[in-house]
């Protein structure tokens, strides 16, 4: 079913965003860049090892802050190691660094003199969904941090004090897109078979 236009240009700019998001996640699922395609091959073959898995770098200035969403995310999360920074120019050294173009991004807004917006055009090259698997947060969610996130693609945002379940589902949410994926391969011999050839 197609999108109903309206007479409000503000609804129907948001409309058009939601359809190029939507476009692009699928971009991103059926053209299968190669980091994506290794790590759900690599679940197809028998599970992913931690050097392997889906990793999670958190960064925020304060250390604090870091390190309990680190102890919260541990509580359920087994795919990957949680890596935190407090400085951005660190992580993207860090980030550029790997071999792996896939992992999820837990980012403040506002870190020392730069961002996390600016975090993510530096390492977008390498991690194309970089933008979609991020969450965001903040001390205070304005109007300019959520057209921000809306013009990037960013889908999560969570606003300081973060709250354990919120953080929990926003990290599932990014986790289900590759899960969905990785059952399709389990359970669709001639799907794993043609991703294998991309």
């Amino acid at each position: 079913m197609a999108p109903s236009f309206s007479s409000d240009p503000t609804k129907n700019i948001l409309i058009l965003i939601l359809v190029l998001q939507v476009l692009m996640y699928y971009y991103l699922v059926f053209c299968m860049l190669d980091e994506y395609k290794d790590f759900l091959l690599n679940i197809h073959n028998g599970g992913v090892a931690v050097s392997d898995g889906l990793d999670i770098v958190i960064i925020d200035d304060e250390e604090n802050v870091c390190e309990v969403l680190a102890e919260q995310i541990k509580d359920y999360y087994t795919w990957g190691e949680i890596i935190t920074f407090t400085d951005v120019d660190k992580a993207i050294t860090y980030c550029l660094g790997r071999d792996n173009g896939i992992m999820i991004f837990i980012l403040d807004v506002f870190v020392g003199n730069n961002n996390g917006f600016y975090f993510l055009d530096a390492i977008a090259e390498k991690y194309q969904a970089a933008y979609q698997d991020t969450i965001m947060i903040t001390g205070k969610a304005d109007d300019d941090v959520v057209d921000m996130c809306v013009a990037t693609g960013v889908n999560h945002l969570l606003e300081k004090p973060v709250r354990p379940y919120a953080l929990q589902l926003a990290v599932r949410g990014i986790i289900a897109k590759y899960l969905k994926f990785a059952k399709r391969l389990l359970q669709d011999p001639d799907f794993a078979e043609s991703v294998e050839k991309i």
